[in-house]
């Protein structure tokens, strides 16, 4: 095994800082003798005291594929074409493969596909024109051009975070505990979320019309009401905070709920200051940093806040410096932050453990090994196989000129035998696996359920038109050499590496025992061997 002072990825390219009050063996009752830390970046600082007093001081690196993949799937959702890991991966440092990847649509498009869904925004319940505006908000904290608190303050100057709760819920409270669950990580206490309401309290809610978004009924849309602050029921309270921070007054310079609609798009500076304020209150509090760094560790580690009796997980130290670290960043790019984790021992370690050891190991102590969310898995398949498997994407239902119900900017051209959404087979195997709009919960673990619909999948796929043989693949030929090629392929088209010596031998002696059967010929072996490798750990696993 490899020090992890040689680990690929863990230290060049990092942001340089030292975690606060840490050092070779700080809090560890290390002595002069302790290694220093491999890198300064700020979780290997804050981990290493505990990876002394565990004796893990040499760790395995992941390799170049294993972390290729990883960082693809956790950026863009999807695993690199042979194409895009050569681009973006080969002699790359992790952070240099980050910076690729965040470089790419996929990087943005994955970051507003989930950031919806944290902010449980329901698109049934929205318009069109307010998911392209919050679309545009989270693009912009993706590119860099704002920064998380800036991000805070603006999506909850917005319908999507400002509107964010039940359609039916009469009084705004839901509003305010999202806010607190988002951005700060818990619930409101005592009279916190009463006196977050009453900055929300300039936005409620009208009918619409328009058949906006492909419903024949009228939807409630977002509007400011600009008598909110001037209501003889609430008295001096109304629009005024003052229990989660100083003294926070909203002043809505409007004549009409009309005149806001009339500036859709457009809202003058000194009104967005004003919607602007209940963000930059929760942004003053320590909390926010320390709910920004669990957010972000709990995506990219996945064993992060694994459960309600740990939900400050193991090592809070990490979050703690990683928090303060991202606090004191010059435009608190979240970039910046996810090339943190990303940089680090906890992230970079390989995956692969002795099963003696593995029990016994704790998971700082191994790479993050994760299960796909239905959407990485169907959008992996998209590109392993080269089929369209349709949306379920809230921004990209329909195609264009589907019907007249849903806006034609929130569409993309599809193929001609894509039927749209609602019965598309990216839709239906998404809800079945607990994902796309209307699925049941995901469960943090592939069940029974989510087991069998991967078997459907492979079966349902694993057939023309379908990628799943070399270009040129002679079908009739038996030998050792044409098999190899097609194990090859495979191998590298849906785990981007070749198969392992014990990996090859299990194939070998399938092949051997399915051309032994008369009614398995070499069309059946590409097939079985792909739904075998769609269904397995190594795939559905990274």
């Amino acid at each position: 095994m490899g020090s992890i002072g040689d680990k690929e990825g863990s230290a060049s390219g990092s942001a340089k800082s030292s975690g606060p009050g840490a050092g070779p063996g700080a809090g560890s009752g290390g002595d002069a003798a302790d290694p220093p830390p491999p890198s300064d970046n700020v979780i290997d600082v804050a981990i290493w005291p505990r990876m002394i007093e565990a004796g893990a001081t040499h760790l395995t690196p992941s390799t170049a594929s294993e972390l290729c993949r990883r960082i693809s799937l956790d950026l863009t959702g999807a695993i690199p074409t042979e194409a895009e890991a050569k681009a973006s991966c080969e002699g790359k440092t992790a952070a240099e493969m980050a910076e690729a990847f965040f470089a790419s649509p996929g990087f943005i498009a994955r970051e507003q596909k989930l950031w919806m869904q944290h902010l449980r925004v329901d698109p049934t319940k929205t318009l069109a024109d307010d998911l392209v505006d919050a679309d545009g908000i989270i693009a912009s904290l993706a590119k860099g051009e704002i920064g998380y608190d800036d991000f805070a303050a603006k999506i909850l100057a917005h319908p999507a975070g400002a509107m964010n709760r039940r359609i039916d819920a009469p009084h705004l409270e839901d509003t305010a505990i999202g806010a607190f669950r988002v951005f700060l990580g818990r619930a409101p206490l005592g009279n916190e979320a009463t006196d977050l309401v009453n900055l929300f309290r300039v936005w409620r809610r009208d009918w619409d019309g328009k058949y906006e978004l492909g419903y024949g009924y009228y939807v409630y849309f977002a509007v400011l009401d600009p008598g909110a602050c001037t209501t003889e029921v609430y008295g001096p309270a109304a629009c005024t905070s003052d229990e989660i921070g100083p003294t926070t007054v909203m002043s809505i310079p409007l004549a009409s709920p009309t005149e806001y609609l009339g500036l859709h798009g457009s809202v003058p500076a000194d009104l967005q200051l004003e919607l602007e304020k209940p963000g930059r209150l929760l942004a003053q509090r320590d909390e926010f940093w320390e709910e920004a760094a669990d957010h972000a560790l709990a995506r990219l580690l996945g064993w992060w806040k694994s459960s309600a009796a740990e939900p400050d997980t193991v090592v809070p130290e990490v979050r703690t410096a990683l928090a303060q670290w991202f606090h004191e960043q010059p435009g608190h790019d979240v970039r910046d932050l996810y090339t943190e984790i990303i940089t680090s021992l906890l992230y970079t370690t390989s995956a692969e453990v002795a099963a003696e050891t593995e029990a016994d190991a704790p998971p700082w102590t191994m790479g993050p090994t994760k299960a796909m969310d239905s959407t990485q898995f169907l959008d992996s398949l998209e590109k392993a196989l080269g089929r369209e498997l349709g949306f379920c994407d809230i921004h990209t239902d329909e195609p264009i000129g589907r019907n007249f119900y849903f806006p034609d900017r929130l569409r993309q051209p599809q193929p001609d035998d894509f039927y749209g959404f609602g019965s598309d087979f990216y839709l239906e195997y998404g809800q079945t696996l607990g994902g796309c709009l209307g699925g049941v919960a995901e469960p943090s673990q592939p069940g029974m359920p989510a087991l069998f619909a991967h078997i459907e999948v492979a079966d349902a796929l694993c057939g023309a038109p379908s990628e799943i043989a070399p270009a040129g693949f002679d079908t009739a030929d038996m030998s050792t050499s044409n098999i190899d090629a097609l194990t090859n392929f495979q191998f590298q088209r849906f785990l981007q590496r070749a198969p392992e010596p014990s990996e090859k031998d299990a194939v070998d002696a399938a092949t051997e025992a399915c051309l032994a059967d008369s009614a398995c010929g070499m069309d059946g072996l590409e097939v079985q061997l792909c739904g075998a490798l769609l269904r397995s750990g190594a795939f559905l696993f990274y």
